[in-house]
């Protein structure tokens, strides 16, 4: 019995690596999108029942209308029951967010730890709820890429499946916080996956889907922004230069971003951390006493702005005060998000161009500000697709494709190119010293899982033989391998391939034969003189670039797939480079010599 299970749950695994188990991830795709829409209602509720509860009116938004004193002070205790907070957790569950979703998928691939999400969840709530100028998008990417992978470690399944849940997880969240379920995809396979393949695209899409439709029948489906139609009024093509000057712009403000966050990341970090968040928070309370509107999400100084409700000089001072507040915030230590403030400073920044181009009384603000989100977001994040889908869905008006991909273009190549600044996530992967592979060959290797390149023709002997009770084990000519468990003082067993064994010992037989000696009792496989390689073990979840990674590491051109689960046999087969090599149709990696 427990055979027949280990062998329905290994067929079921080997099926989630391959175009054959679509059908199978779709299902888990499913779950992932209900659960992860779940918790983003929870995360939800319980910030704005708490906002609810003391801000004025009952309005979540009202930060504004609270005293000056207030202002100062919400945020500051806010910092310092943070700091306590994240005192008394041990420092490897401190790490949230996007960039540790991304560090996960570099280090552990994709393997999410539920502490972390738990201090995700709490820790980020109380920094919306006291006022703190962070956003609840980037906290939900953790919170719904640990839904998919904390499902797909339950689940016991291969690393590259939890890679696709893990971006289900991602897709769901932004789809259910922005009500933009495009944009989710696109954020998913863009910004955390850098990929775009069908196998990952239909699951990634059924859980955005899901998770949308869930947000959707829990807090209606109004849009986030409430967009006055009349303010969204196309441009002419005289306007264009126009538009390609507010992009540069932006991308000027974004490297400023990128900079900033930079700076006060480096600072204070000698001092113990409820004092950097106490810190932040006395530093949001002062400029929240001259600009309000910096605190929390900021969804209805948004809306003002793109409907032209904002002066032009109240912009210029939210746009100054933001940028500080949430760099400052961020860098010294509060777990929110950045997605939030990037597009709350585009939509601000687009506003006051729209005031510049026509005047306060202009239709075409509210154009502008859009336009401004899209080009912040994309030179901020290094997103321009998951931007320009944004804005489409946000304005539900496909004639904004021209002036958006124009504005987003032009934000992208001056951040990026014209003063070298990556996505706002690698440069903090790279400030802790992680190298995020995008190479198309690494890609492809992440995501094939290895047993399924593997063979399982492997015969398993002890290192002393004798001829002629082993040969008949090896005779098979579909047997591949010959695997000898490591010894003592050693720390991999070693492969040898059966069909060079097999030629020897069968030579070895011809030659005691023709001088009519007698076998030997036993002999060594360790000691015969052909081909070998140490063999380091991988588990049966493990992707093919780890199977790589493994042979680079230890200087060898051969793994064995091994599994220590309780139904399961301990060794399942084993993989060379050369089959990895086939698999991508490559000439032959660059290899280290065998054993002789």
């Amino acid at each position: 019995m427990r055979k027949h299970l280990s062998r329905l749950d290994d067929s079921f695994r080997s099926r989630l690596s391959t175009f054959d188990g679509l059908i199978s991830v779709s299902i888990l795709a499913i779950m992932t999108g209900l659960i992860t829409g779940l918790v983003i209602i929870l995360f939800r509720t319980l910030i704005e029942s708490s906002q609810a509860a003391f801000l004025p009116g009952g309005n979540v938004e009202a930060y504004e209308d609270l005293s000056l004193m207030s202002r100062f002070f919400l945020p500051l205790i806010g910092g310092l029951l943070l700091g306590l907070l994240l005192q008394q957790v041990p420092k490897k569950y401190h790490a949230v967010g996007v960039v540790h979703v991304m560090s996960a998928l570099a280090r552990q691939h994709g393997r999410l730890q539920f502490p972390n999400a738990l201090v995700q969840f709490f820790a980020a709530a109380l920094c919306l709820i006291c006022g703190h100028s962070v956003g609840r998008e980037g906290p939900g990417v953790h919170l719904g890429a640990a839904c998919g992978s904390l499902l797909g470690q339950a689940l016991r399944l291969p690393n590259n499946t939890v890679r696709t849940l893990l971006a289900c997880g991602v897709a769901a969240s932004i789809a259910a916080s922005f009500n933009t379920p495009l944009a989710g995809v696109i954020f998913s396979m863009e910004v955390i996956l850098m990929e775009y393949t069908i196998v990952g695209f239909v699951p990634v899409i059924i859980a955005a889907v899901v998770a949308t439709t869930l947000m959707q029948l829990y807090f209606g489906a109004e849009p986030i922004l409430l967009i006055d139609p009349v303010n969204i009024t196309l441009t002419t093509f005289s306007d264009i230069p126009y538009i390609c000057m507010m992009g540069l712009i932006i991308g000027l403000i974004a490297v400023i971003f990128i900079d900033s966050l930079k700076f006060f990341g480096r600072q204070l970090q000698n001092i113990p951390i409820w004092q950097r968040t106490t810190f932040a928070g006395a530093l949001t309370g002062l400029i929240a006493i001259i600009a309000p509107q910096i605190m929390g999400v900021g969804y209805d100084t948004m809306t003002s702005a793109i409907n032209g409700e904002l002066a032009l000089t109240l912009l210029a001072l939210i746009i100054v005060a933001k940028l500080l507040a949430t760099t400052a915030g961020l860098g010294l230590g509060f777990p929110g998000g950045l997605i939030g403030p990037t597009v709350f400073l585009g939509a601000l920044i687009g506003s006051g161009f729209g005031i510049l181009h026509d005047g306060a009384s202009s239709s075409t603000i509210g154009l502008f500000a859009l336009l401004g989100m899209g080009a912040m977001m994309s030179a901020t994040l290094n997103a321009p697709l998951a931007a320009l889908t944004a804005i489409i869905e946000l304005s539900a008006n496909p004639a904004i494709i021209l002036p958006g991909m124009t504005a987003i273009v032009i934000a992208n190549l001056t951040c990026g190119q014209l003063f070298g600044r990556q996505s706002i996530y690698l440069i903090l992967l790279q400030n802790q010293g992680i190298q995020y592979h995008i190479d198309p060959v690494s890609q492809h290797l992440r995501r094939t899982r290895a047993s399924s390149l593997m063979s399982g023709d492997v015969v398993i002997s002890n290192s002393g033989i004798m001829i002629e009770t082993f040969l008949p084990e090896i005779h098979n000519y579909h047997i591949k391998w010959v695997y000898v468990p490591a010894q003592k003082n050693q720390k991999f067993g070693t492969l040898f391939p059966a069909n060079e064994l097999r030629a020897h010992l069968n030579e070895m037989n011809e030659i005691n034969e023709m001088t009519e000696k007698t076998h030997p009792g036993h002999i060594s496989l360790l000691e015969l003189p052909v081909s070998s390689n140490i063999a380091p073990e991988i588990s049966l979840t493990a992707s093919a670039l780890e199977a790589f990674e493994a042979m680079q590491t230890h200087h060898t051109n051969t793994v064995v797939v091994a599994h220590a689960g309780p139904f399961s046999p301990a060794l399942f087969g084993a993989l060379s480079r050369q089959d990895i090599t086939d698999h991508l149709h490559l000439p032959p990696l660059s290899r280290p010599p065998t054993r002789q």
